[in-house]
């Protein structure tokens, strides 16, 4: 038997082959966007030292904060407060603001903010209104929060580009 006009088996067969070749190629490729995303997530947000850190200025304001008027009462009608960006806020309260500066420069933070127990109230506000206070990661991080019931968060970016989150408990204020 005689093989005629064999041209049309062969474009067809480059084309399956090709096709399936792609498909691997796209699937490897997401899994590995996955992955590298997982680590990013992970070498990035709540590090063991950016944690520690974050919760010595949880002790800080707790020992030195003015129980006239506490945080949780500053933040009433708004969606954060901002303690430190580059040296700290007066809307602490607090005695020793000296210290303040000092701990927050030992800790290498860049911002820290004090958010309210919903964070969807806070990323709502963030989509809408530009804020020079919060980068880009740092909304990265607030997107990846759930709510957790009658407990306030601080959150901080530090120098090197990771960042940290806890909770702080209403009753502790």
């Amino acid at each position: 038997m005689k093989k005629l006009n064999n041209k049309g088996f062969l474009l067809v067969e480059t084309i399956v082959v090709a096709t399936f070749t792609l498909t691997v190629l796209i699937a490897l490729f997401l899994q590995f966007k996955n992955l590298l995303v997982s680590y990013n997530s992970s070498y990035n947000y709540n590090t063991v030292e950016g944690i520690y850190n974050l919760k010595s200025v949880k002790n800080y304001i707790m020992q030195y904060q003015n129980s006239e008027n506490p945080l949780n009462k500053q933040l009433k009608d708004k969606n954060y407060l901002v303690l430190y960006n580059g040296s700290c806020s007066s809307t602490l309260y607090l005695e020793g603001l000296t210290y303040c500066d000092d701990l927050m420069e030992a800790g290498s933070f860049k911002t820290v903010l004090f958010a309210n127990s919903d964070p969807t109230q806070l990323k709502e506000y963030l989509k809408n209104n530009e804020d020079t206070n919060i980068s880009e990661e740092m909304k990265n991080l607030i997107k990846r929060l759930d709510k957790v019931e009658h407990q306030n968060r601080l959150i901080a970016e530090y120098k090197d580009g990771t960042l940290a989150t806890i909770v702080f408990g209403v009753n502790n204020l």
